[in-house]
């Protein structure tokens, strides 16, 4: 009951945390910092497309040099704006890991935008000449939720039914994607460490997902959630391995 009572005020908070930072003053908005990418390459023209793009991302510094993911490479360079939302991405150096047809179409995109829009915490790069707009979601401090590491908790805390899709680690955030049968409420989702860590070479922690869903629409949903993994590093260690019941694969984390 304590750890049922815990897991709701979690819920609770979170969600009256969604909504403070929806009624908060609009911050300046800045095209520094990593976005993930969302939407905009046309994924229906590859098989099993899905798999292929989750981690792709895009980092902006304020030096104007630049860094990111295509998915299984990783790229470098520099980049150019003005205050006409103009945009010039320069790739200078790529790995060249085996390739997919989703890796080469997203760096395609980076060389052909020119322009640009910063809207709700998205950037969306425009190729001009086509018109063709593709969305990055902002990653942040604000994005990412606590983890609950607690023991007892993971040894007894139950979640509604729902589907882990994806897992994915962004600059020390865990993405998770989860499917769920609802559209109406949404439903509120923890992640609970637990707490004993493996001692082996990296560290190794087991972890769950758990959902809590009051929605009783039928609808499919498909949703992104965000949790800081920054606290979970075991002490003298820059890597740690999370074994994600319902997961198939080990998920590796390395701290800098």
């Amino acid at each position: 009951m304590y750890h049922r009572t815990l897991l709701s005020l979690f819920l609770i908070l979170s969600l009256a945390f969604s909504c403070e930072k929806n009624q908060a003053e609009p911050k300046e908005e800045s095209i520094f910092g990593l976005w993930r990418y969302q939407s905009g390459v046309n994924l229906q023209v590859f098989d099993n497309a899905s798999d292929l793009f989750p981690l792709a991302h895009l980092e902006l510094r304020e030096d104007e040099t630049m860094g990111g993911f295509t998915s299984r490479n990783l790229f470098h360079g520099t980049f150019t704006y003005d205050a006409d939302s103009n945009i010039q991405l320069n790739v200078i150096g790529m790995t060249r890991v085996a390739d997919t047809p989703w890796s080469a179409e997203f760096t395609k995109m980076l060389e052909a935008v020119s322009q640009y829009r910063l809207e709700a915490e998205q950037l969306i790069l425009i190729d001009a000449e086509t018109g063709d707009e593709y969305t990055f979601l902002k990653m942040s401090e604000d994005t990412c939720q606590p983890v609950i590491n607690d023991r007892s908790a993971f040894n007894t805390l139950e979640s509604d039914e729902f589907d882990l899709l994806e897992v994915n680690v962004l600059d020390n955030c865990l993405e998770l994607l989860i499917g769920y049968g609802g559209g109406c409420k949404g439903i509120g989702v923890a992640v609970i460490g637990g707490e004993d860590y493996a001692e082996s070479e990296p560290p190794q922690l087991a972890m769950k997902v758990v959902v809590e869903d009051n929605d009783h629409c039928e609808a499919y949903i498909r949703e992104y959630f965000y949790f800081d993994l920054t606290d979970l590093q075991y002490p003298g260690s820059d890597e740690l391995i999370l074994n994600i019941k319902d997961w198939d694969s080990e998920v590796r984390v390395r701290y800098e």
